[in-house]
């Protein structure tokens, strides 16, 4: 009996395990500004950002359109658990780049450079800055 108990034990843990290693999160965020999303150029509006914990992609859902966009993140960086859920602009005069999500919990996945974003910056280093806006 008790090898029955440790073997249903250790399969219902499996089963958590492996139902939070394949979670996936939604987050709603509107843009006031259209960004380039990888190499898509997306309109200022309302989005969900899909995330799966397995997965270096991020799909961005244009909720007018219902347009998907998938983009490569890389790994998750530690951040403070109190770090705010957010995502994170990097804007060069008039066009912004995204840069960052912050997922909250402590986690965040970072998007490198696109080729216009690197041209922008080595044209114009000083002129950068960062616009964030809190996901709902």
């Amino acid at each position: 009996m008790k090898r029955k108990l440790t073997a249903f034990s250790l399969m219902v843990f499996s089963l958590v395990l492996s139902k939070n290693a394949f979670s996936q999160s939604s987050d709603h965020i509107n843009v006031p500004f259209a960004f380039e999303a990888g190499s898509t150029q997306l309109p200022a509006g309302d989005y969900l950002i899909q995330q799966k914990s397995e997965s270096h992609y991020v799909t961005i859902v244009d909720l007018k359109t219902g347009k998907a966009v998938f983009v490569l993140a890389g790994d998750r960086v530690a951040l403070p658990m109190s770090a705010p859920a957010k995502v994170v602009f990097h804007q060069y005069g008039g066009q912004h780049f995204l840069a960052a999500i912050w997922e909250g919990g402590g986690s965040a996945r970072i998007f490198s450079a696109t080729a216009m974003e690197k041209q922008l910056r080595g044209n114009q280093p000083e002129a950068s800055k960062e616009e964030m806006i809190a996901l709902k």
